[in-house]
């Protein structure tokens, strides 16, 4: 319970406040709270108010540590860091293997592992798990005191581990080594009951387990969750997979297997090996053969290794493993005959040897009778026939071999001639081999095995030969993941080359990697891994990445092993460092480094997952590992305090041109089309795109302008094919919606009222296009007709909606009012449609031309144009819509076909192409000549032969005096309204071209938007801009223009680390407070300063830092075994600040390693409240707020059971339904260092804000009093703002100080008091004995300035902070300076005569000691005596 005085302090955090969360229906009254949830009683929440009453209880507990968690007597020490470090308490956390226990025991360096102790929840007076946890436990004196009571441990020496210190980042580790090339043989670890029953009192040296921590005695029930942190060490000749973990039924293989496959190099030659004789000599050679046949020349093979493979495949991995494998060091077995064969003969002598032929020996010919050809080459038998050798024998050097008699005296056989040695009958592509290394299932003669040729580089082979990498993989309950070191892939391609990124044939290994597309080779450094087993599902996660929402569009991550549909089974086996139990075949013992392991028996979350992932990451530093940051993710488990924008990406972007800077067939034309690049974008993957926003560069417009560049256009993906690398995106970006939730007068209204009423000049949305206003916008119902046409003048942010100015009812539509239900439940009927344009006439279907409004501002159009295209939409089924190509688009305009004379009331117009002067309306206004400085005229009747009738000089225009005949007369507004109206011309060139689709009714509400469509390649006869035509393409990994990166950054810092000026329009959870326009608040003055001051306050009692932002929490505040509902508030937030710690300091490097926490002294923990969470919006009613998860039935909404909406929407949906800003308030400290970081840990993952802290100079603002004696000692105040803490100006430590500075004197108050950061105290020191050039003679005075000094921080010298001393001496201005006697003379005489007329003029006070009393202040002021 806190003291009196700490609620006293705390209570100041929340003055104003309206959040107390102390809502007491949520709490139950059956269990406990306190230190491991384990105490009764009363508890202060930090306002300093009673949130809990007796018998009232938290009870949800987050894998980490928080402020109020135990920690058991026996824990190691280093693992006692709250926040952190996870709770070893968790009622879940079955298994704690880490290397600390080996620190507290004084385990030495290289010492055998016979046990490694398990850390998780150590039993205690008080443990909740009073069933698990028995009294008898709690004294620590039975075999074990943990909740599970199963050992990881090693009885046969042998087979022990050693651990190993300061392996990584200062961490020892436990390292298992393999007993040979294989993984035959080993060290490893394996779980023993320990005991007979719960209380540990017998016990049992049986493997396997006491209690079903996997939960598998009903197999479909099984779940669990499993760390480790884990690099592997494969070495040269090491081969066949290495077992990772290893739970299993007991005397099977079946259950679970995690293993690394071995880096495997290509094979220069494989084949199949058959025959009697293929392993004549399971130690020295045998006989290789293929339907591919091996070289012919000795020696090719010479250095490789050979792998011989089991005739049959692993049941469970899939794996088919090597048998046998042998260091080649001969290929081809060969020697030259000495003496020629003419006879009938039954022996030859070959040179050298002295017995030997290849390294054979002359007992192991006699063994092997092998087989003798005469060449002249090994793939052609000599006439005289095959030969079998019978016996081998020296002579002298040389080596004589005998065979059954044969005739050559037909075929002779010449000195000098190659002989070849075989195994078989016509066979001789031998191979001898040394260094063998076997096992118990090495092929025998019978059946077939394959074999490879390899060169002996692995792991690390040579570029491109790559025929296997090094990755993770698992199988679990029957179903097989093997491949995910691409064997198949690179095989196809003939080698890969990691370096280079070639990682084999298509694109389907880098998928087997899961969403990061990247190879997690645990050879080449630390991997956490995480495997998550629940039921028939398994997933392996290597270095996080367990949940996110990089792409837009798409929330699935996918894991680098997910297997669905298994068939789980009762477990009983669990084993670390192999992968089936020892003397298996395929025991597949591993050479590892394990520093830590950690078992959940349940399926966790993935924001826990990130959690204790984190924490080992940090710990052992995997900078590879990746928590959930993704601001679109349901599963965010990190404060994001990064500006608005994509997120880390998960897809693999680039940039290229367009169609590749050639148009060939797959090119696609138009705006709703963009292919990519055929070498870098995907070539597999279906919607691989989709979701990320694509812009367009690069290529410059036609100097003739019948080429318009496309650059700066951009679209958002909404499918991708991959055949033909075709990305569907819309570059009109029409469509585009959202929902208006309310006009400017009505709202709320009451049931059964309009929200929008017909005249109502603003309209609030949920979203808007950020486009340059003025722009268009449909309200209704798009398949119902009709719709109403707004133009939008201006667009603002307005907390978390948009406020547009509109005029209402444009062109021929009706305004029309919405209705408050419509507009609560975001019906169809309250949709906003936006566009960059509308068309003011009826179109007809079969149309070549139509009318559309004000181009996006346009001011020059082109005459002719062949990159230009338009979409229309309509109202009705569907919409009709449809894509066209514009020929032309031009004003309408006519010329005079007489001249105009002034007064004349009447002109005659010429028809101009395309143009009739039945296209004019009574009303419209005209420009003639000149579009910018032309007269107006308005026509004022129908157009007839005689001519049209006009109203002269409108809008403020001259009457023009005489107009010569073809002057130009252009429409430019009808209806009052329309302005630079624009007729569009689709390609009656085309004579496939039929004219419009659909025929579109104005009144009903049409809509145009246009594009450029880029070029795909260089247009021949043409000029460019630039010199070339081909348009580039830029990829991001999202839709930065959708939500809810239009929104403001989730936490902002302006330039210059300073904070912003004024905290906003509002704090604490203001719904409207703190977006893009308002700024962020980060600073409120609870003591004695309003929160509305503009000044930036420096830290000191009293002073709250807010953090608030639309990402500074995590997405579950819904804590695991918290109550039941799904709402958020109330004990569940209270709950959650218990897991939430925010300091403030330096934080280094050697902080992060949560086990290493001393070096961060530094750094200051402040005291938070949560004042505000994310709050959504009910499906029913969008003004209906609701503190619930996302997606489920709230009791906030209509009957408790309507859905709360309170996270990022999917897809190209605009909604953004958080409606407040989540908040954080803590008290800062006393003291804050300059360029300090402020750091938040949520549940243990850090946020850092980098060097937030950079204090503003102080500032005067007066003196008082401002005027002194030249004697000084006088006290005056300094009043300003930015003067800092009082710790910074009152101790030993001070840095602080407040100076006087002028020409001629720079010296310190002689005392300073601190009496707040805007108010300080001086004691003036006398006016220094020095000549003061600032000296006035006439007045007698001296004005310095008073300069305030705050640990090196200066406030700039202004007129207010002048301070004058007044009644100085007229020897003041005289020099002082002296060098020698005589400038001490000098000074002397001036100093004298200047001292006598100032006492004389004030009346000789001292009379006759006045001379005397000049002569010594003359002799001290010049330095003639001290």
């Amino acid at each position: 319970m806190l003291s009196s005085l700490s609620v006293l302090i705390l209570s100041l955090l929340v003055v104003g406040s309206t959040a107390n969360w102390a809502d007491e229906s949520l709490l139950t009254t059956t269990t406990t709270h306190g230190p491991d949830l384990k105490f009764k009683g009363d508890v202060f929440s930090k306002d300093g108010t009673y949130i809990l009453k007796s018998g009232s209880s938290y009870v949800a507990k987050s894998v980490m540590t928080g402020r109020d968690s135990y920690f058991p007597t026996t824990l190691p020490e280093k693992l006692r860091t709250r926040f952190v470090t996870p709770d070893s308490t968790h009622p879940n956390l079955a298994f704690w293997y880490t290397p600390e226990v080996f620190e507290r025991e004084g385990t030495r360096d290289g010492a055998f592992v016979e046990e490694w102790p398990n850390v998780a929840n150590i039993c205690y007076h008080g443990h909740t798990d009073t069933a698990s946890c028995l009294w008898v436990k709690n004294q620590g004196t039975q075999l074990s005191n943990n909740k599970y009571v199963e050992a990881m441990k090693q009885p046969a020496v042998n087979n022990r581990p050693t651990y190993v210190k300061d392996v990584v980042n200062g961490h020892g580790v436990v390292r298992f080594s393999r007993g040979d090339k294989l993984g035959k043989t080993g060290q490893y670890l394996e779980m023993y009951k320990r005991c007979t029953n719960l209380n540990c009192s017998i016990a049992d040296d049986t493997a396997g387990f006491l209690t079903d921590w996997t939960n598998s005695a009903t197999p479909a029930n099984t779940a669990y969750t499993m760390f480790l942190v884990v690099k592997t060490n494969q070495r040269s000749r090491d081969t066949n997979p290495m077992g990772i973990v290893n739970l299993v039924s007991t005397g099977a293989k079946t259950g679970f297997g995690l293993y690394k496959t071995e880096a495997r190099c290509f094979a220069q030659y494989s084949g199949t090996l058959s025959g009697s004789n293929r392993l004549a000599d399971p130690v020295t050679f045998l006989n290789v053969s293929s339907s591919s046949p091996p070289s012919d020349v000795p020696g090719t093979y010479n250095g490789l290794e050979i792998n011989i493979y089991s005739a049959t495949t692993d049941a469970e991995t899939g794996v088919r493993h090597v048998a046998r494998s042998c260091r080649v060091e001969q290929y081809i077995v060969v020697g030259s005959v000495k003496t020629a064969l003419t006879t009938n003969i039954a022996t030859v002598t070959l040179s050298g040897g002295a017995g030997a032929v290849g390294k054979i020996t002359a007992a192991q010919i006699a063994s092997l009778q092998p087989f003798l050809r005469f060449g002249p080459d090994i793939s052609t038998a000599h006439a005289a026939g095959d030969v079998q050798v019978t016996a081998s024998a020296a002579s002298g050097d040389d080596t004589v071999l005998t065979f059954a008699s044969t005739d050559f005296s037909t075929n002779n056989v010449a000195a000098g001639q190659l002989v070849f040695l075989g195994l078989s009958a016509g066979e001789f592509h031998t191979a001898v081999l040394s260094l063998c290394l076997t096992n118990s299932s090495v092929p025998t003669a019978a059946g077939e095995t394959s074999f490879e040729l390899v060169q002996p580089g692995a792991p690390d082979c040579n570029q491109g030969t790559y025929r296997q990498f090094s990755t993770v993989s698992a199988y679990y309950g029957g179903v097989q993941d093997e491949d995910n070191g691409c064997a198949t892939e690179c095989e196809a391609a003939g080698g890969c080359d990691p370096t280079a990124a070639d990682f084999g044939a298509n694109n389907t290994c880098v998928k087997k990697w899961g969403s990061r597309r990247r190879l997690q080779d645990p050879d080449k450094g630390w991997k956490v891994i995480t495997v998550k087993a629940s039921g028939a599902n398994m997933q392996v996660f290597v270095d996080g990445v367990h949940g996110g929402c990089e792409n837009a569009d798409a929330c699935t991550i996918v894991p680098p092993v997910d297997i669905t549909g298994a068939t789980p089974v009762t477990l009983s086996s669990f084993r670390l460092g192999l992968m089936a139990a020892e003397g298996s075949a395929d025991a597949d013992f591993a050479s590892m480094d394990m520093a830590e392991v950690m078992v959940y028996d349940k399926a966790l979350s993935v924001q826990e997952m990130d959690r204790i992932g984190n924490y080992l990451a940090t710990k052992y530093h995997v900078s590879e590992f990746q928590v959930d940051r993704a601001i679109r993710s349901p599963t965010r488990s990190a404060a994001v305090t990064k500006a608005a924008g994509c997120d880390r990406i998960l897809f693999s972007t680039h940039s290229a041109k367009v169609c590749d800077g050639f148009n060939g067939a797959n090119c696609a034309s138009g705006v709703s089309h963009v292919t990519l690049s055929s070498t870098l974008a995907d070539e597999d993957t279906v919607d691989y795109y989709k979701g990320m926003r694509l812009s367009i560069k690069g290529g410059g417009s036609a100097i003739d302008d019948s080429i318009r560049t496309a650059a700066g256009q951009s679209c958002r993906i909404t499918a991708y094919t991959p055949a033909t690398r075709t990305a569907t995106c819309d570059l009109t970006e029409s469509g585009q919606s959202s929902f208006v939730l309310h006009g400017n007068e009505t709202y709320p209204g009451v049931v059964g009222s309009n929200s929008v009423g017909t005249a109502d000049p603003e309209i609030y949305v949920e979203w808007a296009p950020e486009w340059k206003a003025p722009y268009y916008a449909a309200l209704g119902d798009p398949v119902t007709t009709p719709r109403e046409i707004v133009r939008v003048t201006e667009a603002v942010v307005v907390g978390t909606v948009w406020k547009l100015t509109v005029e209402r009812g444009f062109g021929t539509t009706v305004p029309a009012a919405m209705t408050l239900a419509d507009t609560q439940a975001q019906n169809e009927a309250a949709r906003i449609t936006y566009s960059h344009s509308m068309v003011p006439m009826d179109a007809a279907a079969a149309d070549k031309w139509f009318l559309v409004n004000d181009i996006d501002g346009w001011t020059r159009l082109p005459a002719t144009t062949s990159n230009l295209y338009v979409r229309i939409t309509g109202t009705g089924a569907g919409p009709p819509t449809e894509e066209l190509q514009v020929e032309q688009a031009m004003r309408l305009s006519w010329a005079l076909s007489n001249v105009l004379a002034s007064g004349d009331a009447t002109m005659n117009i010429t028809d101009l192409t395309r143009f009739t002067t039945a296209s004019l309306l009574a009303g419209d206004l005209l420009r003639i000549g000149d579009l910018y400085t032309g007269e107006i005229v308005a026509l004022s009747g129908a157009c007839t032969a005689s001519g049209c009738p006009i109203t002269r000089a409108q809008s403020g225009t001259t009457q023009a005096s005489t107009v010569p005949v073809g002057t130009a007369v252009t429409l430019i507004e009808r209806d009052g309204v329309f302005t630079n109206p624009v007729y569009l011309f689709a390609p009656t060139g085309a004579t496939n071209y039929s004219g419009l689709a659909n025929a579109y009714t104005a009144a009903n509400g049409i809509l145009a938007d246009f594009a450029w469509a880029p070029q795909g390649a260089p247009v021949t006869g043409q000029a460019f801009v630039g010199g070339s035509a081909v348009s580039e393409y830029v990829l991001e990994a999202c839709d930065p223009k959708s939500t809810p990166f239009v929104y403001d950054a989730p936490i902002q810092i302006v330039s210059g680390h300073q904070y912003l000026k004024s905290p906003g329009s509002g704090f604490g959870g203001s719904d409207n407070a703190d977006t893009r326009s308002t700024g962020n608040a980060f600073w409120v003055s609870i003591g004695g300063q309003p929160s509305s001051a503009t000044d930036v306050l420096t830290g000191g009692p009293g002073t709250t830092l807010e953090i608030k932002g639309w990402y500074v929490m995590p997405t579950d505040l819904d804590i695991t075994q918290d109550t039941g509902n799904s709402t958020l508030s109330g004990a569940k937030t209270q709950r959650y600040e218990n897991y939430l710690l925010v300091t403030i300091g330096q934080h280094t490097h050697s902080c992060d390693d949560p086990t290493e926490v001393k070096s961060c002294a530094r750094e200051k923990e402040l005291e938070c409240n949560i004042v505000e969470i994310p709050t959504g919006y009910c499906d029913e009613n969008w003004d209906l707020k609701c503190r619930c998860k996302d997606g489920a039935a709230c009791p906030d909404c209509a009957g408790g059971t309507g859905i709360c909406h309170a996270g990022p929407p999917p897809g190209t949906d605009q909604d953004w339904p958080v409606l407040s800003k989540p908040s954080i308030r803590c008290r800062l400290p006393e003291t804050l260092e300059s360029d300090s970081d402020l750091n938040i840990f949520w549940h243990g993952i850090h946020t850092r804000l980098s060097h937030w802290f950079h204090p503003r100079n102080p500032s005067v603002s007066s003196i008082s009093p401002m005027r002194i004696p030249f004697t000084g000692m006088a006290t005056v105040t300094v009043r300003g703002s930015d003067f800092g803490p009082a710790d910074t100006w009152v101790g030993k430590d001070a840095k602080s100080m407040i100076e006087l500075r002028g020409r001629s004197m720079a010296a310190k108050c002689l005392e300073v008091v601190h009496v707040s950061n805007r108010e300080l105290l001086c004691k003036i020191p006398p006016l220094a004995l020095t000549r003061q050039i600032d000296l006035n003679r006439d007045a007698k005075t001296v004005t310095l300035h008073v300069v305030v000094n705050k640990a090196g921080k200066q406030s700039r010298q202004t007129s207010a902070d002048a301070i004058t001393y007044e009644g100085v001496p007229g020897y003041f201005g005289c020099e002082s300076r002296t060098r020698n006697s005589l400038d001490k003379t000098t000074c002397f005489q001036c100093c004298r005569s200047a001292c006598i007329v100032d006492e004389f003029a004030t009346g000789a006070r001292k009379g006759g000691t006045t001379y005397a009393h000049c002569d010594a202040t003359c002799n001290k002021y010049c330095g003639i005596v001290n």
